[in-house]
């Protein structure tokens, strides 16, 4: 039956109804808010192994490091204290350079989060960190893999080699398998480069990954973002292609490994900071006249306002993430 209905539905079909729904979905979610984000993203480390060309991490000025556990310990307390149960451990560098993220799944999981997620570019994934990550009790694990094929990749993933990321990927998702695991829920994500639009269904690893994993997602051109103008060469188009204040002021809320917390995740360089969560709580900075300025201007899409915004096209759609999941079939 769905195999049906993609044939007779347009491939822009998601796009579409996404861009109709989504500013009914602002105006009802923003309505409902209770100002406190439903995700806090930890930036474990902002250290990297790469140098992704979709990233701005090697232009990055401000200090690298990674966040200690005295620091990681009293984030998860705050988030606790706050009614916060989803966190994930992403931002601009490498999470597994980290050597203490496993004990810092394990403790957010046995202190009351209830949804633990993490970003890798797996090329850290060797046998002994897949094992361990199994076991952990972490949620979701998203593996950003931006090349079916060592030419694509290794262009796009510089300072990375493809066939350890592909021999670990699929270590890692053929011991879940082995092993009847049901979680972690494990996300594949990658972006479509010209020169494989359309070859995706003949590459073997492709095939693999879309068997194995629960969900494969790649990002079509259009869909990439440009850091707020921090990564050039990226023609950065909005996602919906409709103005509406941007989900995350009202959703998210992003510590930095030194404890500084920033208006968004794409501020890779900390410019515009709400405060600092060894100083304030997370309610006081998220409800603050500073970010509320910000809503204001965004519910006005007076996005030139913000010097971060004014060039930033990653503002998610408000639709529901079961609902687009649902949409996804379609695709």
């Amino acid at each position: 039956m769905i195999g049906l209905l993609r044939k007779i539905i347009p491939a822009n079909f998601k796009r579409g109804l996404i861009y109709c729904l989504s500013p009914l979905f602002a105006k009802i979610r923003i309505k409902r808010w209770k100002g406190l984000p439903q995700l806090v993203i930890i930036e474990n480390t902002n250290k990297c192994n790469a140098r992704c060309i979709i990233c701005p991490n090697d232009k990055m000025r401000r200090e690298k490091g990674i966040m200690t556990f005295d620091l990681y310990k009293h984030v998860i307390h705050e988030c606790v204290l706050s009614h916060i149960d989803r966190i994930v451990l992403a931002g601009t560098g490498e999470p597994f350079i980290d050597p203490q993220i496993i004990e810092k799944i394990k403790y957010a999981k046995e202190n009351g989060i209830k949804e633990v997620g993490v970003f890798t570019n797996v090329s850290l994934l060797n046998n002994r960190i897949q094992d361990h990550l199994l076991s952990c009790g972490v949620d979701t694990v998203c593996l950003s893999i931006d090349g079916f094929t060592q030419e694509t990749y290794e262009r796009v993933r510089r300072d990375l080699a493809f066939d350890r990321v592909k021999n670990n990927t699929l270590g890692l998702l053929n011991k879940r398998r082995q092993l009847g695991l049901k979680k972690p829920y494990v996300v594949v994500v990658a972006f479509d480069l010209s020169e494989t639009q359309g070859r995706l269904n003949s590459n073997e690893f492709y095939r693999e990954l879309n068997q194995l994993s629960d969900r494969v997602i790649v990002t079509k051109p259009y869909g990439l973002h440009s850091w707020s103008g921090g990564v050039e060469g990226i023609a950065a188009v909005p996602y919906t292609n409709v103005k509406q204040p941007c989900r995350r002021l009202w959703d998210s809320f992003s510590v930095l490994w030194n404890g500084d917390c920033s208006l968004c995740c794409v501020d890779y360089e900390g410019s515009f900071l709400l405060g600092n969560i060894n100083e304030q709580s997370i309610p006081d900075m998220f409800n603050s006249k500073k970010i509320d300025e910000v809503r204001r201007h965004h519910m006005r899409c007076a996005f030139d306002k913000v010097q971060l915004c004014e060039k930033c096209y990653e503002r998610p759609p408000w639709v529901q993430k079961n609902f687009e999941r649902t949409l996804d079939l379609f695709e």
